[in-house]
């Protein structure tokens, strides 16, 4: 017959281990450095994905002007206006029926979006487009925020 033979472990400790004052205040100055570190370029990561929201919110609004502006054929304008604030959006049509959406989407402004760039050899803060029932965009022009075109 076979018999079982069961061991027993016995740890013994004969000595207590306490981190130091030191070691625990080192410990502190490198999380408070790495944390220091990731806030500092969250701040950057944060503030790109913020413009290009609102970059994204532009060129929607946009869409949104040529979209009613085909739908109810009647023209409608928009003027992007270079402000201390940010880009200042306005819209305006003369029909009653596309005026009541454009009240939704009126007088915004894009705080994060800072510069306008356009095509024209003068430089200008404002830039003014009409959007026709035909399709027509007046003027012809390219409008660029941050490098990104918008149309």
């Amino acid at each position: 017959m076979i018999s079982k033979k069961t061991k027993t472990f016995k740890f013994v400790i004969t000595e207590r281990f306490c981190f130091t004052l030191i070691e625990i205040m080192v410990c502190i100055a490198l999380l408070a450095l790495i944390g220091g570190l990731l806030t500092y370029k969250g701040k950057s990561l944060i503030n790109r994905s913020q413009e290009i929201t609102e970059i994204s919110n532009l060129k929607k609004t946009i869409d949104l002007a040529k979209t009613l502006s085909l739908s109810y054929h009647t023209d409608v304008e928009l003027d992007l206006i270079e402000t201390t604030s940010g880009i200042h959006l306005e819209m305006k049509s003369d029909e009653e029926a596309v005026k009541k959406t454009l009240e939704l989407f009126n007088h915004k402004t894009f705080s994060h979006l800072k510069k306008l760039e356009t095509n024209q050899e003068e430089p200008s803060n404002q830039i003014h487009l009409v959007f026709s029932s035909t399709g027509w965009t007046f003027p012809d022009q390219e409008i660029k925020i941050l490098g990104k075109r918008l149309q």
